[in-house]
């Protein structure tokens, strides 16, 4: 077999000819050179790298280093759409992930363990039975659905199944998807396939704890570590030993928190704020982001990640709506056939978890829902999706200058077509539903506590 790999450096040419003495790997260290080559002589297959940073800009493609392989592997897959193509990086951002899905191009992982690594390298270079494969994919897809996850997207199963699913098995995975595509979901099924029920959950949501109070969180603190530490607290780390942990919205994690998450990894053991008595880490760490973690997290934290695992958006795995509308048809669902078709041609800003409470608001109702009745209900749950999103985002930008932050709520009215007067009934439900008191709320609104009164009466009569 002959394979053509294009990479800037040597060093995965060095790997692949170790670990594969019996292929013949030609190297090519730019584009020009190889797609010269092409002409003259197709190989086998063809394996490219995504950063081209270590040759001058003239001698590349695209211009642009971060996207050079992107663009080597589309010309690939065009021009000879019968010669299979992988793309390889430890910098691929969750967009380049996303182009290389639609594409169909292959994807390999740079932060990928080596038992992973070789097993997908196995199976891109021909070695595996395909039968066997499409028999596992079906395996694990039976295993998932049995717990309660349904997808009938081939991209997603594809990842489940390189997943090391063995019982008790402490590899951290980092999962990486829009909000709402599921990925708490996912990570408690992960937990129940892997642990015994008796094993803990945590979940500690960074989105929900003050940037200063973060590292108390996880690692957990003694008493007097500082102002208002009254007691000795175990933190998420601890209290999920023998189990699971998901960090949700890892990324909130500073270069310095990074790090110290990063040693207790590596080193087995970490201590709580204010300590130095060392505790096992025992716990199985599941990551979780709705951003680019080649953006938000430290290249050697990533690479503590036996796999990461991309969640598309609903909207790019429509068969997905079909087959979770579906199951709820078992449940007593009943839709029109015009209201079943705009469900499943949606796009579902909010994803999986504004399909399901829409599903839930449909069966609540115990009749057929019209066509009307689920675009009504759609719009409702829309508008409740986007309040949610500026929310969070107002939550992570709030460090940002005041210029920033106006900035982007002028750009989240326009788009969303609402005014002052709509934000503010939007900021007043939000207070109401953190549970605030009515003298807070009156003081952020500067008025008195009766028109709060007042206000909360109509919108709950709303």
């Amino acid at each position: 077999m002959k394979v053509y790999l294009v990479d800037d450096d040597y060093v995965f040419y060095e790997f692949l000819k170790a670990a594969f003495p019996d292929i013949e790997v030609i190297h090519f260290t730019d584009g020009y050179s190889f797609l010269g080559e092409m002409e003259k002589h197709k190989p086998d297959r063809v394996i490219v790298d995504l950063h081209f940073d270590k040759i001058p800009d003239e001698k590349l493609i695209s211009k642009v280093p971060a996207r050079e392989g992107l663009v080597i592997a589309k010309r690939v897959r065009e021009a000879y759409p019968e010669i299979p193509v992988l793309l390889v990086s430890r910098r691929a951002t969750a967009e380049v992930v996303r182009e290389l899905r639609n594409l169909g191009i292959p994807f390999l992982d740079g932060f990928a363990s080596f038992e992973l690594t070789d097993r997908k390298l196995r199976e891109f270079f021909g070695f595996v039975d395909e039968k066997s494969k499409d028999r596992k994919l079906k395996q694990t897809k039976e295993l998932f659905e049995k717990h309660g996850f349904f997808t009938s997207s081939k991209f997603i199963l594809q990842q489940l199944m390189e997943i090391n699913l063995t019982r008790g098995n402490r590899e951290n995975i980092l999962i990486v998807g829009e909000t709402g595509t599921g990925k708490t979901f996912l990570s408690r099924v992960l937990h129940h396939i892997i642990f015994p029920p008796y094993a803990p959950f945590q979940v500690l949501n960074l989105t929900r704890v003050p940037e200063h109070l973060i590292e108390s969180e996880l690692f957990g603190y003694e008493k007097g570590a500082f102002t208002g530490a009254i007691r000795s607290k175990a933190g998420y780390l601890e209290m999920a030993g023998g189990g699971t942990l998901l960090i949700d919205e890892i990324g909130y994690l500073n270069y310095q928190q990074q790090g110290k998450l990063l040693n207790a990894i590596e080193g087995g053991y970490f201590s709580r704020v204010g300590s130095t008595t060392k505790i096992v880490a025992s716990a199985k760490i599941i990551g979780a982001t709705s951003s680019d973690p080649a953006k938000d997290l430290r290249e050697d934290l990533i690479y503590r990640f036996s796999n990461i695992i991309y969640l598309p958006p609903l909207r790019e795995r429509k068969e997905d709506i079909k087959l979770i509308v579906e199951k709820y048809r078992e449940k007593g669902l009943k839709l029109t056939k015009s209201a079943e078709r705009f469900l499943t041609q949606a796009d579902f800003p909010g994803n999986i978890r504004m399909l399901l409470n829409i599903l839930e608001s449909f069966l609540t109702r115990g009749m057929e829902i019209t066509l009307d009745e689920a675009i009504k209900i759609y719009e409702k749950w829309s508008f409740e999706d986007r309040k949610e999103s500026f929310v969070s985002t107002v939550h992570k930008t709030a460090a940002s200058s005041e210029e920033e932050l106006l900035d982007y709520l002028l750009e989240f009215l326009e788009e969303n077509n609402l005014n002052l007067k709509k934000l503010e009934e939007m900021f007043m439900k939000y207070l109401l539903n953190k549970g605030l008191k009515m003298e807070k709320i009156a003081s952020l609104f500067g008025i008195s506590r009766a028109t709060a009164f007042r206000i909360r009466e109509k919108l709950r009569k709303e």
